[in-house]
């Protein structure tokens, strides 16, 4: 069967991990693709960005590391066949909020990529008080210049 375009960008990003991204060809592609099936493609290059932002020597085994964690979306996302692009427990619009103000924060915010969009993503995604998950990402805008880690901080 040929590829589709999400499964060839899958493979390209894998292959950067295994070459350029210090991997030294560890991923085995063929094991990830088909966990990748019916996920968002936006969670998944998550995924597989997240590997990307770890040194190679932190990851033993970096194939385990992301059938894991796909494996994880994956019992989570039972919503998603019904909103396509929708995070775990959070609705789309609450996702969407939850990325654009990490996604400020780790540029203009001054985070410089270290938020973690995963674990953040599940913490609030367990939180039954969403508007609370974004007075706590306020807080740590508020307080950027003495926080040593800002993932312990928020989560």
């Amino acid at each position: 069967p040929r590829a589709t375009g999400f499964e060839r960008e899958v493979g390209r990003r894998i292959a950067w991990l295994n070459g350029e991204g210090g991997f030294d060809n560890n991923i085995q592609v063929d094991e990830i693709l088909p966990l990748c099936a019916g996920l968002p493609r936006d969670l998944v290059y998550d995924v597989i960005d997240n590997l990307a932002s770890k040194e190679s020597h932190e990851i033993n085994n970096p194939t385990a590391w992301l059938i894991s964690s796909l494996t994880r979306l994956r019992k989570r996302g039972r919503r998603w066949q019904d909103e396509p692009g929708a995070g775990g427990g959070l609705g789309p619009d609450e996702d969407h909020r939850l990325r654009k103000r990490l996604g400020w924060l780790n540029s203009k915010g001054g985070f410089d990529n270290t938020l973690q969009y995963m674990k953040i993503q599940e913490a609030a995604a367990e939180c039954d008080d969403f508007e609370s998950v974004m007075q706590v990402l306020k807080n740590l805008e508020d307080n950027a210049e003495t926080v040593e880690d800002p993932n312990k901080f928020v989560l």
